[in-house]
């Protein structure tokens, strides 16, 4: 069984509880892996890449507003949006990510033989997708580092929406039930850490 990294965000700007953070809370504490939730902050995906050796692969999760369903990010763009601030009220750059490196890398989780999870929580009812684009934010900066510097082993990054009773009222139609997205977050980081994968 790999021992993946489990990773979610804390608040920022526009998102004072960020559901991230109790998810992979959830998945760390459920499954037996380490966890960790991240400052939203444009020094960490740099940081962070460089620690991910330790680990034998990342999983890392990011709050996508407007969203329905949990899904897979495929690309991340060699880009730091400029238009919102970090939680420390600092601005992205404008400009690339890392130098000399190209304008965007493809991620491993949505392909063989890392698909077959996807595949397996949609046939089982869970609300996953797949992605094409990462936004130009925190999370698209968290998983651009981490592709540079994967040498090989599995990283990825996973988008959910807002969660009923964690992040939007327990009311909020527009949000994700919190039990399955736990459920799917659970699914998705066994099967991908080789251990036995069910809805």
């Amino acid at each position: 069984m790999r021992r993946l990294l489990v990773t979610g965000f804390g608040p920022f700007p526009g998102c004072p509880v960020n559901p991230t953070a109790w998810l992979a809370e959830e998945a760390g504490r459920a499954l037996g892996l380490p966890w960790r939730v991240l400052p939203v902050t444009w020094d960490v995906p740099a940081r962070l890449a460089a620690e991910a050796a330790e680990y034998d692969g990342v999983v890392a999760l990011g709050v996508a507003r407007g969203r329905r369903a949990i899904e897979v990010e495929r690309f991340a763009h060699n880009l730091a949006g400029a238009a919102n601030a970090d939680a420390a009220g600092v601005a992205g750059s404008g400009g690339r990510l890392v130098e000399g490196a190209p304008d965007v890398l493809e991620g491993v989780l949505h392909r063989p033989p890392f698909g077959a999870v996807v595949a397996s929580a949609r046939a089982g009812g869970l609300p996953v997708g797949e992605s094409d684009d990462a936004g130009r934010y925190l999370c698209n900066a968290l998983f651009f580092h981490l592709l540079c510097a994967a040498g090989g082993r599995p990283v990825g990054f996973v988008h959910v929406p807002h969660l009923r009773g964690v992040s939007a009222a327990a009311d909020d139609t527009e949000a994700l039930d919190a039990a399955v997205a736990r459920a799917a977050v659970l699914h998705l980081v066994t099967g991908w850490s080789g251990g036995r994968a069910s809805a």
